[in-house]
């Protein structure tokens, strides 16, 4: 059980500016500190990797999301996450908290903090729309005369006062196993027979070496012949996140992007020896967004890994997620899913 040790996570999105969301964060982080609040705040709280503020997350009793009307937006208003990836990500781990059963935290343990130079009415009402976690109710101004963040600690004592009751975040038995790196799972686990005998797989990685170069084909060909449709979806080899990785893992350049053309053309050649009904059944995808996970969905089973900074994608720890069936609700497998279909928005199709 993962322990509250945080009255408040503190997110913002990334602009350094004066008078920015950067800014007033970490003014608000300095004053909720000194009143004897236990605030998370990532420049100021140093964790190894970014990845970790996702376990802050869970580990926050409440959460503020301090913003502008900088912020990236798409149409409908809501935060585009191509923009704001990790910023996304933190704010679907508190909402997904929100809506497990059986559970004390709400919505109402989250607020939009607007520090606005534009004014404040003239983005009154849109911060409800950043993200369903925020919607449906009133939020919080930033005021030049009101140094202290009265309000914003007045709110935080309010969700978190003594006698709430206590928060206890539900456990979950969808991880079947954790493997320290993918070739302990490889042992265990006949990834072939798993694609052969699946109707609905989707892939999202780097250069998805276990799908293509290292996957017997014959698994692949009788799945898609029996009817599957199989998703293999790759970070552009011509792509600008395709040589940070490199710089990530200490290649030399163009390594990875040789390894992921090469790999793509698995699935290229397949394409054309198969029936053209079972062909239409085999996407191959790229995108360019900053990859940080490895995802192979196949049915109700998922393989992840995490991509760490510095470590190759295979030496990274393995999970083995499986999706509840005795519930209505599997977070951890819908995460997943949520999480490739979020990239797959961004992905292009190669004809």
């Amino acid at each position: 059980m993962i322990k509250k040790e945080y009255d408040v996570f503190i997110a913002y999105h990334g602009t350094y500016e004066p008078g920015s969301s950067f800014d007033t964060a970490e003014r608000l982080y300095k004053c909720l500190v000194k009143r004897g609040l236990n605030a998370f705040f990532f420049p100021e709280c140093k964790s190894d990797t970014y990845k970790v503020n996702m376990v802050n997350v869970l580990k926050s009793k409440t959460f503020i999301f301090v913003c502008n009307d900088s912020i990236h937006r798409k149409g409908d208003g809501s935060i585009d996450q191509s923009f704001h990836y990790e910023l996304s990500l933190e704010i679907d781990a508190f909402y997904a908290l929100t809506q497990m059963e059986d559970e004390q935290i709400n919505s109402k343990d989250s607020k939009v903090f607007v520090c606005n130079s534009n004014g404040i009415d003239g983005f009154k009402g849109v911060e409800s729309k950043l993200h369903p976690l925020f919607s449906d109710r009133t939020h919080l101004f930033f005021k030049e005369n009101d140094p202290d963040y009265d309000e914003v600690y007045e709110w935080i004592i309010s969700r978190i006062k003594d006698n709430k009751p206590s928060w206890k975040i539900k456990t979950t038995s969808e991880i079947e196993k954790v493997y320290p790196k993918r070739s302990s799972m490889n042992q265990d686990y006949d990834l072939a027979s798993l694609i052969a005998n699946s109707n609905n797989i989707r892939c999202v990685g780097i250069s998805n070496t276990e799908m293509t170069a290292k996957m017997d084909k014959d698994a692949m060909e009788y799945a898609l012949n029996n009817g599957a449709v199989i998703e293999l979806m790759f970070l552009d080899p011509f792509g600008k996140y395709t040589s940070i990785r490199e710089k990530e893992e200490n290649h030399i350049p163009g390594r990875i992007k040789e390894i992921t053309i090469s790999n793509m053309g698995y699935p290229q050649d397949m394409k054309k020896r198969l029936p053209d009904d079972a062909a239409s059944r085999l996407h191959i995808l790229t995108y360019d967004v900053l990859p940080r996970m490895n995802i192979i969905i196949m049915d109700d089973t998922v393989l992840l890994q995490y991509y760490a900074n510095a470590v190759a994608g295979l030496d990274n720890p393995c999970f083995v997620i499986v999706k509840d069936k005795n519930s209505s609700h599997s977070p951890l497998y819908e995460y997943c899913i949520q999480t490739y279909e979020t990239l797959k928005k961004y992905a292009k199709e190669l004809q």
